[in-house]
C-alpha cells in the first residue's frame, strides 16, 4: 500500500474526530415539571461547526472518489451516512475511514479503477492509484 494514502487517510481520520472532539453539547439542564412538581433534566444533543464538517466531508469523499469511484461501497456509504453534517453522522462516516484504514492495512483486495490506454485493445492496465498498485490484467478497455 501507498504510504502518502494511508497518511492521508489518517489525516482525513483525525479531522473527522477533532470535529467530534469539539461539538458543543446542549441540553442536561435540571427543570421542574409545571404539573407534578417532579424534577429531571432536559435531552443532552451533539452539535458539530458545520463549516468545518462540510469541509472535512468534502475532503474525504473526494479522497474515496480517488481511490475507487463513485460506485464504490465505500464512497457511497459515507456520503449517505455524513449527508446531513449531524454529529451522529460524522461519527457514523468516521466508522467508514476506519474500517478502509484496517482493510487497507491488512491488505484485503480493493476494487480497482481500469486506465483507458488508445492501443491496449482487449489487454490493459488495471490501475488503483493512490493504492500504488498496478497489475497487468485481460480486461475490456473501451
Amino acid at each position: 500500500m501507498n504510504a502518502q494514502t494511508l497518511a492521508r487517510l489518517e489525516s482525513l481520520i483525525d479531522g473527522g474526530r477533532d470535529i467530534l472532539d469539539s461539538a458543543t453539547i446542549r441540553g442536561g439542564q435540571l427543570r421542574t415539571a409545571f404539573v407534578t412538581g417532579n424534577d429531571y433534566r432536559t435531552p443532552l444533543s451533539y452539535h458539530v461547526d458545520t463549516q468545518a464538517a462540510s469541509k472535512w466531508r468534502i475532503s474525504c469523499l473526494h479522497f474515496l472518489e480517488m481511490l475507487f469511484g463513485l460506485e464504490d461501497r465505500y464512497y457511497k456509504s459515507f456520503d449517505k451516512l455524513v449527508s446531513n453534517l449531524s454529529h451522529e453522522g460524522v461519527k457514523r462516516a468516521l466508522g467508514v475511514l476506519e474500517a478502509l484504514k484496517d482493510d487497507l492495512q491488512q491488505e484485503i483486495p480493493m476494487p480497482t479503477i481500469i486506465e483507458r490506454t488508445e492501443n491496449a485493445g482487449r489487454l490493459g492496465w488495471i490501475t488503483a492509484p493512490y493504492l500504488g498498485a498496478r497489475v497487468y490484467r485481460h480486461c475490456a478497455i473501451n
